[in-house]
């Protein structure tokens, strides 16, 4: 039986490394590509008037090994209504976090916008070397767009499923976000 068990533990570590390294290169490639969208033909603002845009952002590592990244994938179906692709990693002292969000986003005015979604939220802990179960979110909120680089966000997420907590994540949240983008 233990034998069975240290196989699935050295498979769950494989595969979260292979999650890992997709991931590096996915964002790598967004990273590079949100440098100059517009060597590669895509829209270098993101205008209602685009269809489709990307984001983009990370902090550079940090002296105990603390990465964080997200990205954006959107797509204009009209003035008013988007679909939003968000990612967030998030590299810590006792494990990593992984976020996708997939949401539509629908201003009512210029720049006030409502959106609503789902979220699934990974982990992996350093120190057991163990997948966190996945957890499943319900998001929605209201957010408004100062200018073209600074947006303010009020959102909310409910958990669904009854995956355990570990080191990152509630199963009711609300929470205020900023974005200036420079």
């Amino acid at each position: 039986m233990s034998a069975v068990v240290s196989i699935l533990e050295n498979y769950d570590l494989f595969y979260m490394r292979r999650i890992c390294t997709y991931l590096f290169l996915f964002f790598l490639i967004v990273r590079t590509n949100a440098q100059d969208n517009s060597e590669i033909g895509l829209p270098t603002e993101n205008t209602v008037g685009n269809h489709f845009f990307t984001e983009s952002f990370s902090y550079p590592v940090f002296l105990n090994g603390e990465t964080h990244s997200n990205f954006v994938l959107g797509y204009n179906f009209d003035k008013k209504f988007m679909a939003e692709l968000q990612g967030f990693y998030d590299s810590y002292l006792m494990g990593d976090a992984l976020k996708l969000s997939l949401r539509g986003k629908y201003y009512l005015k210029n720049n006030v916008y409502l959106f609503s979604g789902m979220e699934v939220e990974s982990g992996f802990d350093k120190y057991s070397g163990k997948m966190i179960p996945a957890r499943l979110y319900i998001s929605n909120g209201m957010g408004y767009d100062f200018d073209k680089k600074m947006n303010f966000e009020a959102k909310h997420e409910l958990q669904i499923n009854k995956a355990g907590m570990g080191n990152y994540g509630m199963p009711n949240l609300f929470s205020l976000h900023g974005k200036y983008k420079f």
